[in-house]
């Protein structure tokens, strides 16, 4: 195929392109590393002496994860996606193996989490998009989206399986088992990574954007996106339900798992189920687009808003079986809002005859997504420490419904 033929690439055939099955083997192993961590990270900020700490905790590692993306993507840019890697690769195997050196010492205190937090966050600022260019170099541009959807796939089921995994093995080897497990994938993916490295071509200079129209290249996307109706409302539900996602899985369920006294597994079961459900999600959203050509825009809110709503069902649930229950059903809801409303946010930019218009539209998703979710499980956290994790539950996920009815009530219709 050409680099401008219009025929797309299935997910088999983009496995068969040289280096792409050993480079979704690394990407799986570091997933895997980062959802045991996440785990890691959730579990023991929920242990604070006061749940404002745990909003300190998870604002001391998401800020610095936020304010690095935008030297990680120049980096990635000045120096090639596979060098930054091995090096960011190398340095999360360092953090992972003090964590767990630090729980053997008996030293896994809220003051060493923030500590490892910070590093953690730091250190994916620049590594995720590294990670996220990678395949760009490994496969051609009718690759893309089938490639994306891969990776969108491992993503959830490192999340699932990590998630149950994490917390056996939390109870049975303490907090720095799953960072042991984690340094040992770390480690197998920066092998991949650095001999798949050897055979990619450097990087031109002339390709890389320069930092310093970072803010104006942002500044053009906002200015962009607001003059779209249509983007303003879908970009409204993706904010929402990345900042939902991110309460549920590291504030409303980590601290409900502390007020009822659950163990570890109790809040891994909760959190491998909601990986699950997203895996699903995405499955089912391949499926439509084979056989019904997609969820369509405005399916995708509608399944948004039912996600929600199983996120504020948590305010009555009580038992750890329904709270898995409502969580696998929220990830199999918000499974496909994902991958179709960023596809539609690309075509869209895509048709722009600006060709620059494509990264400015992702740089603002990200800016909306991402970037603003240290602040979100901040206030998050504080809702619960000013009422109750089942009246935060309540809260977070009736106003993210509502954000989604908004959109929706200009969205009839739209595929």
């Amino acid at each position: 195929m050409t680099a401008g033929s219009t025929t797309q690439e299935t997910p088999s055939q983009v496995l068969r392109h040289e280096g792409v099955p050993a480079f979704f083997a690394a990407l799986l192993s570091d997933e895997l590393a980062t959802a045991l961590w996440v785990f890691t990270l959730g579990w023991v900020a929920s242990r604070a002496s006061t749940v404002t700490g745990t909003g300190v905790i998870l604002l001391a590692s998401g800020l610095p994860y936020a304010l690095m993306l935008v030297l990680g993507g120049s980096l990635t840019d000045r120096l090639g996606s596979a060098r930054v890697a091995v090096w960011t690769l190398l340095a999360r195997v360092m953090v992972m193996l003090g964590w767990w050196w630090a729980a053997l010492e008996g030293h896994a205190s809220s003051g060493t989490l923030i500590v490892g937090a910070v590093l953690v966050g730091a250190i994916a600022g620049v590594h995720q998009p590294a990670m996220t260019s990678y395949p760009v170099q490994l496969v051609p541009d009718e690759g893309q989206a089938s490639s994306m959807v891969i990776e969108r796939g491992l993503a959830r089921f490192a999340q699932g399986g990590a998630g149950f995994a994490a917390g056996l093995l939390t109870e049975h080897w303490g907090v720095g088992g799953p960072a042991a497990v984690a340094a040992a994938l770390l480690i197998l993916a920066l092998a991949v990574v650095a001999v798949l490295g050897r055979g990619l071509p450097s990087v031109s200079a002339a390709t890389a954007v320069p930092s310093e129209k970072v803010l104006s290249h942002l500044v053009g996307g906002l200015r962009w996106v607001g003059d779209r109706p249509i983007l303003r409302r879908t970009l409204a539900v993706q904010s929402a339900v990345s900042a939902l996602v991110g309460s549920l899985l590291l504030v409303l369920l980590p601290l409900r798992a502390r007020a009822a006294g659950w163990t570890p597994a109790s809040y891994g079961w909760a959190f491998g189920a909601f990986g699950v459900g997203m895996l699903f999600g995405v499955l089912g959203a391949l499926w439509a687009a084979e056989r019904r050509g997609g969820v369509g825009v405005y399916g995708s809110v509608v399944l948004a808003l039912g996600g929600c709503l199983s996120v504020a069902a948590l305010g009555v649930a009580q038992s750890a079986a329904w709270t898995a229950t409502l969580a696998g059903a929220a990830g199999l809801l918000f499974g496909p809002v994902g991958p179709t409303l960023s596809g539609y946010l690309r075509g869209v930019a895509r048709a722009d005859a600006d060709a620059a218009v494509s990264g400015r539209a992702m740089a603002v998703l990200l800016l909306m997504t991402d970037a603003v979710e240290p602040l979100v499980l901040f206030i998050a956290a504080a809702i619960v420490a000013a009422i109750s994790v089942d009246q935060a539950a309540l809260l977070l996920g009736g106003l993210a419904a509502l954000a989604c009815v908004w959109a929706g009530s200009g969205l009839r219709g739209l595929r």
